[in-house]
């Protein structure tokens, strides 16, 4: 015969087993969603981790571009700004925009502060702020375009293409950078512009020079002259 206690226990396994099953299923499925949900969230966290824009200076530069000799480090868009400038403080965060949405591709997204770095201003003739220049295998291009991210990303993506290009202008240093400046201001001289200020401080500090030089052979002869006479009498 089956005691009562165990027949007790036995319709208690029954109706309390299912329960616990099921209740099981569930902290199962719970586990696994969570565990889906983090691994979602880091995901996100790598997927969405901001690209920073790259900051040129006149040291840098032509390191990391390689502009001159024809890029292996991929094209490079860089925006030539002033800080006090109007127009460039708008730009900012679409530029940082920009620099995510091609974090995928072969294009840098850098920028140049020109009032740091003004050779770099001088090289590229830079008159007005901010100037986008987009260098691509030996080349650089100005955009000219609308300034929103739509139409940015279009032109570094091959939309330059289509505009007109020039050589990058070598880095010059020393006496090749003076004679090229001296050759560009007298050019501009021509055409009827103003020449920098520091070729207006070079011309005149030659002029100069060339008036001590006249004014002491002037003294000098002077001095002579007496000696020449004294001679004669003799």
């Amino acid at each position: 015969q089956i005691s009562q206690e165990s027949l007790d226990t036995k319709l208690a396994m029954r109706f309390y087993l299912p329960i616990f099953y099921i209740f099981g299923l569930f902290l199962s499925v719970q586990s696994d969603e969570s565990k889906t949900h983090i691994e979602s969230e880091i995901l996100n966290d790598e997927v969405l981790q901001p690209v920073e824009v790259v900051i040129l200076d006149s040291k840098n530069f032509e390191h990391l571009t390689q502009a001159s000799t024809g890029a292996t480090t991929g094209d490079w868009f860089v925006k030539m700004y002033a800080p006090w400038c109007g127009h460039c403080k708008r730009l900012e965060p679409i530029w940082k925009d920009l620099a995510q949405a091609l974090s995928e591709t072969n294009v840098n997204v850098a920028k140049v502060d020109l009032t740091e770095n003004k050779s770099l201003g001088q090289r590229f003739e830079i008159k007005g702020y901010p100037t986008l220049l987009f260098f691509h295998h030996g080349s650089v291009y100005r955009y000219k375009g609308p300034r929103d991210l739509e139409n940015l990303k279009n032109f570094a993506l091959g939309g330059f293409k289509e505009m007109e290009s020039a050589p990058v202008p070598q880095d010059l240093k020393g006496l090749p950078l003076l004679i090229e400046t001296l050759k560009k201001d007298f050019e501009g001289v021509k055409k009827g512009r103003v020449p920098s200020v520091p070729v207006m401080i070079g011309f005149c500090a030659i002029l100069f020079f060339i008036f001590v030089l006249i004014v002491s052979f002037l003294m000098s002869s002077g001095k002579d002259a007496p000696d020449m006479k004294e001679g004669k009498k003799d």
